[in-house]
């Protein structure tokens, strides 16, 4: 009797921790906390509760074909996250908050592993709130943009610029967005950084309704691809679209891999070394490298390309990396950020070297890991989602993340990925993932 009542309080426990996760993910999707801390903190105790289950249900142990590859993830996320929690960006911060960034990024990536261990909830649980959360942010976002700005506003003032206090502003460049608790006049690049992703979801919308409708004939799931995409299509933010490229031609290539393995290996090493060559070139251009200047200006394209405003960002960024290996506030002039917009380059500014390159192994670890997903399961929701969040996200991030999302200079977020909510759920999502090959219940 005694041990049925071990083994039920055990099980509600469990239960009670998939919850926890669960609610999490709502939040981080709802874009809840508009400085992380809050989120950070609620990660970190309720991996603390997750542990202290797992001890009791005897799901720790080490397994030597698994030891290095934890090791190595968690070692990644732990140094990123010290990086940037001692980086001069949060000098001045509270303890806390200090805490609270070190320990985020690991302590997400542990959740999503716990949360696979447990049983109690599928990788379905997991999307559905997020996507859900996510939902119910964009809904509120853009109910409270069209009532202020009007229906289709971005088409209708097109070009017009009103002035405020003497200042320029341009209605179709800017929303209305919900962080945490309040209401914020956001760019079109912030706004961007929540619908693409969201629209990304589309795909693996597509492939559950094409399965579902070929089993159980249920031919109206079909329009759940277009819920993801409607927030694009409603602003209108077109220019969205062009993000998601990559992500489709990416995908279409892992299939052609699936098909013809041995010419696409071909291909992609051809890839990874044009990508490379171009890189180093890149880099020695940004340092004034003679030759690399003279190779870079032979052709109308190249010069033409690296000519213009937002390449000289990067150039900017690659060549402070010398002078301030760990990281400097000098993009900081009167309340306005100089941000390259690549979440690359603007964690090199902030943070330095050590995160910089943690974060480029971080990115690889969470890419390769998609992709085995990706080859190794059926079900088209797992299949289709990690990916597609991951690698749109990603393609923003390198291109146009808003480091300043917000219209206010004097009310901005702090740190790219600090308070980031896609970005905390792929950490719960590369943490899941890496667990969902293993048979037993161990996993730590």
């Amino acid at each position: 009797m005694d041990e049925t009542r071990v083994a039920k309080k055990e099980a509600n426990s469990s239960s009670l921790f998939g919850f926890f996760i669960i609610e999490i993910v709502f939040f981080l999707g709802l874009n809840l906390d508009y400085n992380g801390t809050f989120i950070r903190l609620l990660g970190i105790f309720i991996l603390a509760y997750g542990l202290y289950l797992a001890v009791n249900n005897h799901l720790i142990s080490w397994k030597q074909e698994k030891k290095i590859n934890l090791i190595a993830s968690e070692l990644v996320l732990l140094i990123f996250g010290i990086g940037v929690a001692l980086s001069l960006m949060f000098s001045s911060s509270g303890f806390i908050n200090i805490i609270s960034l070190a320990l985020a990024f690991i302590s997400f990536f542990l959740l999503g592993r716990l949360f696979h261990a447990f049983k109690d909830f599928t990788f379905t649980h997991l999307i559905l709130a997020f996507a859900i959360g996510m939902a119910i942010l964009l809904l509120i976002s853009l109910a409270t943009t069209f009532i202020r700005y009007g229906f289709l506003y971005r088409l209708i003032y097109s070009g017009k610029v009103v002035y405020f206090d003497g200042a320029p502003i341009h209605l179709d460049r800017e929303a209305t967005w919900l962080y945490g608790f309040n209401l914020y006049e956001t760019s079109m690049d912030g706004v961007g950084m929540f619908i693409v992703p969201f629209a990304s979801l589309s795909i693996p919308g597509f492939f559950y309704a094409l399965e579902t409708a070929k089993t159980k004939k249920k031919w109206f799931l079909f329009a759940i691809p277009f819920v993801f995409l409607l927030p694009l299509l409603v602003f209108p933010y077109i220019q969205g679209l062009v993000y998601l490229l990559p992500l489709i031609i990416i995908l279409i290539m892992l299939e052609l891999t699936r098909l013809n393995p041995r010419v696409m290996k071909i291909v992609w090493i051809a890839l990874a070394t044009i990508a490379f060559c171009g890189l180093a070139v890149s880099i020695l251009w940004a340092n004034d490298i003679v030759w690399a200047v003279k190779l870079i200006d032979s052709t109308p394209l190249t010069h033409s390309l690296f000519s213009h405003p937002y390449i000289l960002r990067y150039k900017e960024a690659i060549a402070e990396v010398f002078k301030y290996p760990f990281g400097t506030l000098n993009f900081f002039s009167d309340g306005h950020t100089y941000s390259t917009q690549n979440i690359l380059l603007d964690t090199l500014r902030q943070a330095g070297l050590i995160p910089f390159f943690a974060l480029i192994t971080l990115l690889a670890m969470m890419i390769n890991e998609s992709v085995r997903t990706y080859f190794r399961v059926h079900d088209p929701i797992m299949k289709f989602t990690y990916i597609s969040l991951l690698l749109s996200f990603v393609t923003y991030a390198l291109i146009n993340y808003p480091f300043v999302p917000l219209m206010d200079a004097s009310n901005q977020i702090s740190f790219p990925l600090a308070n980031n909510g896609i970005w905390l759920f792929l950490i719960v999502v590369f943490g899941y993932c890496m667990n969902h090959s293993q048979k037993s219940k161990e996993v730590i």
